[in-house]
């Protein structure tokens, strides 16, 4: 059996044609696939492992801080176990990070790539469109999109500034998975892009959280980031039929089905952080658990998907780009305004008073109300 060995890392430079005053953004997108090429290399070889420059590796250090969260098994040593064993063309068992695919998928795994880097440009190009109306005029921005031959999700997941897509879950029908990649791509590319720009949360975790107050802002501006990026990115315009672009379509239009009644949950969860009880860092760990969580369908992400649209629809992109570098809060109050300046999208719900009731006391609290008038 012929190795391919692709090994590359292209970048993708691309410039927005700026039609406002300041200086167009400009957002860099380097696709890699030389890390999963590198281990590729090693499946059936009987090459020797080494250890040494793995555990220096940036992007298996970014892997396992990923992995590690959700077991012990996703441990250098499992992983570096793993690549001996697929070396001498063994499976290996247990096999948290499914090394066993590069050794029975491999012809599978190297036509992904291939097909992959054949169509970079196209992919670089489609998220630039998506993405580039809701970037900051001036905003410089770099990323990377990885390959991981050997992860157990089903998508993507970001770490330390890397965006890596399990090759696997998308290998056995990668034409069909195109669009998906861009789309995954896009939405993941773009939470980068949003931590160069929106304000922060006052308590980065949620076990640190001590009060209401900061409850609300943690899950609003969970609000903001997912619901802004599944905006950018609306999977159910994903075409094709793959298996990751199928289920990542069918998750969408589900939520937008259901959508009132995410609106309604969401009313409900916010109205919780304020009762008493147990620690409030507890409560804010389990709505966002409900809320965002993949067990749970990620509920609030179109919640503030079609926020973000009415937003942009009423007082466009530019505005929501505005209103996303204000503090969360704001984001609510803007949704509010755009219920009542004129006819709804048929997908907007209205909240309840109470939630815009919390807002705009936080808001008050912390005098950024006023601002929402430099925006809209």
């Amino acid at each position: 059996m012929r190795v391919v060995r692709l090994a590359f890392c292209v970048v993708v430079f691309i410039g927005a044609q700026a039609e406002a005053k300041e200086r167009a953004a400009n957002v860099t997108i380097n696709f890699n696939t030389q890390y999963a090429e590198s281990l590729l290399d090693i499946a059936c070889s009987n090459k020797t492992v080494d250890e040494a420059a793995l555990r220096d590796s940036k992007l298996l250090k970014a892997q396992i801080a990923h992995h590690e969260r959700f077991g012990e098994r996703f441990s250098y040593e499992n992983f570096i176990d793993g690549l001996k064993k697929i070396s001498r063309c063994e499976i290996p068992s247990p096999d948290p990070f499914r090394f066993s695919a590069l050794v029975e998928r491999r012809d599978e795994i190297e036509t992904a790539i291939q097909f992959l880097q054949e169509n970079q440009t196209e992919l670089a190009q489609g998220v630039r469109k998506m993405l580039i109306p809701y970037v900051p005029e001036g905003m410089d921005f770099s990323g990377s999109v990885v390959m991981a031959a050997a992860s157990f999700s089903c998508g993507g997941f970001a770490e330390d500034g890397d965006f890596f897509i399990d090759l696997q879950c998308i290998s056995g029908d990668i034409e069909q998975e195109i669009d998906a990649v861009q789309y995954l791509s896009a939405h993941e590319t773009y939470h980068a892009i949003q931590n160069q720009f929106v304000p922060k949360p006052s308590k980065a975790e949620a076990e640190d959280v001590a009060n209401a107050d900061e409850a609300r802002d943690f899950i609003f501006h969970q609000l903001i980031l997912e619901g802004t990026a599944s905006y950018v990115a609306d999977f159910r315009d994903v075409e094709g039929t793959g298996r990751y672009s199928s289920f990542s379509r069918d998750l969408a239009k589900s939520n937008y089905r259901r959508l009132d009644s995410n609106f309604l949950l969401f009313d409900y969860l916010i109205e919780s952080l304020g009762a008493g009880g147990e620690p409030v860092s507890q409560r804010v760990q389990d709505v966002y658990d409900l809320g965002f969580g993949g067990q749970f369908e990620e509920l609030f992400y179109y919640v503030g998907a079609q926020m973000a649209a009415e937003i942009d629809a009423d007082f466009g992109a530019s505005a929501l780009v505005c209103i996303m570098q204000l503090p969360p809060e704001n984001f609510l109050l803007a949704y509010q305004r755009a219920i009542a300046h004129g006819d709804k999208l048929p997908d907007s719900h209205l909240l309840r008073v109470a939630t815009y009731d919390a807002a705009r006391l936080l808001a008050q609290k912390r005098d950024s109300a006023g601002r929402l008038g430099d925006c809209i």
